[in-house]
């Protein structure tokens, strides 16, 4: 019914605040008169109202309605309910392959194959299969000032290692505590995850449904990260100590006034501020041998095998996937006080949106956007992923790093937690 309410009415910024409080605190929809031209999508991105309540606008064979639903493939499997279209992250688990139908025909009306980054499409194939359409990525930065200098003329990224002496050579010296430091593995489960995704220690579904990881990549890169904790960074209690004394403030803050050398963020987060503003700060993507890894936060869509209103949902998507829109939205999305200047929360999944229309309204993302040979898309998600990760792999990676334990196993820390969730086969 809200979104109905909109229909006929112009987006404006002034409602748009309320709007968003609405619909990750409400259930929207679920009222219109024809139910046949209803469509009803679940997402856990808030930018996806935006894009309903203009895409009703511009036409009126279907109203779209947006539900805020979290952890998706949890909601779709565990409810009677279903949606016509889901829209979110986290999509990509081997489960998309038994709920959600072909959907390759909207990427023959989006302008063919051709028109998306190769390995993010491949990601929502299923065998010979479409199931599921990338919508929007985002890529893992590092912000510095000009006074920690890592490179002396402008690149696309810095490697890892390129960051991590760097950061050792901004460290001052002094009591534990004091000073400043150029950076410590210790401080952030963010850069945790970047540094595994860049060794590409990809965790994932076994064929007996047990979870496998890359065991020399995880081993590699906990040994990366030990040795700057305790070769560079003088041990764990420097930077425990220096965390409890200055980390109570934005860390672009701390890297702005000298204290810190390096923030990891990532690309919206950081165009997407007031940072982007400050000419002193400058931004690099993360990247280790020249292969920037995509984190598993990016978007994508699908329609559920039983779907009341498919036809409407591919409708919208083929809206949404449309560079007319697409390049609509960036406009829209440029003069706005809120969200990020690309599309869904990220980069979009069509290559010439970014290498274009993004360029032409973002001037200082020129010579910002990575060639699509340079990245690399993450591994299909085990079930139960994000939550696995956040609440049982990076953790015991951060306790391996204090430790200056490389070789062990998050075999038991994962069974573990398995074990404590009511039905492991069925979150996600």
């Amino acid at each position: 019914m809200l979104l109905k309410r909109f229909r006929k009415n112009r987006r404006t910024d002034r409602f748009r605040p309320f709007v968003l409080a609405v619909l990750f605190t409400t259930i929207l929809g679920g009222c219109a008169d024809d139910p046949i031209s209803s469509v009803r999508i679940w997402t856990d991105m808030p930018g996806i109202l935006d894009y309903a309540i203009l895409f009703n606008q511009q036409q009126d064979t279907y109203t779209v309605e947006v539900e805020s639903r979290r952890h998706l493939l949890s909601a779709l499997q565990d409810s009677d309910a279903t949606p016509d279209l889901v829209i979110g992250r986290h999509l990509n688990q081997a489960a998309a392959e038994d709920l959600f139908g072909e959907i390759g025909s909207v990427v023959a009306a989006s302008g063919g194959p051709q028109q998306f980054y190769p390995g993010f499409l491949a990601m929502g194939r299923f065998g010979n299969v479409q199931r599921l359409l990338p919508v929007s990525f985002d890529l893992p930065a590092v912000v510095f000032t000009d006074a920690i200098a890592p490179d002396p003329g402008f690149r696309l990224y810095l490697e890892l290692d390129e960051i991590r002496d760097a950061a050792a050579a901004f460290n001052e010296p002094g009591a534990a505590g004091t000073g400043r430091m150029g950076y410590s593995p210790l401080w952030d489960d963010a850069f945790t995850q970047v540094l595994s995704d860049a060794y590409r220690v990809a965790f994932r579904q076994g064929p007996g449904g047990g979870i496998l990881w890359s065991s020399e990549p995880l081993r590699n890169a906990l040994s990366f990260a030990g040795e700057w904790v305790f070769e560079l960074n003088e041990g764990t209690e420097r930077s425990d100590d220096f965390r409890r004394r200055y980390l109570t403030r934005p860390r672009v803050d701390l890297v702005n006034d000298g204290r810190i050398g390096f923030a990891f963020t990532t690309g919206q987060d950081f165009f997407g501020s007031s940072n982007a503003e400050r000419p002193n700060l400058s931004l690099r993507w993360v990247a280790r041998d020249g292969v920037i890894a995509v984190p598993d936060s990016l978007v994508m869509a699908g329609v559920p095998e039983r779907a009341r209103n498919s036809a409407g949902a591919r409708a919208f998507m083929r809206w949404l996937l449309n560079g007319e829109t697409q390049r609509e939205l960036l406009e829209s999305a440029a003069v706005s006080d809120y969200g990020s200047p690309g599309i869904a929360g990220g980069f979009s999944s069509i290559v010439r949106i970014n290498e274009r229309d993004l360029l032409e309204l973002h001037p200082g993302l020129l010579g910002r956007i990575p060639p699509a040979s340079m990245l690399r898309w993450p591994a299909r998600f085990p079930q139960m992923w994000p939550r696995m990760r956040d609440e049982a792999v990076i953790p015991w990676m951060q306790e391996q790093i204090r430790l200056g334990e490389y070789t062990g196993s998050p075999e038991n820390r994962i069974q573990t937690w398995l074990r404590q969730q009511e039905r492991p086969s069925r979150r996600n």
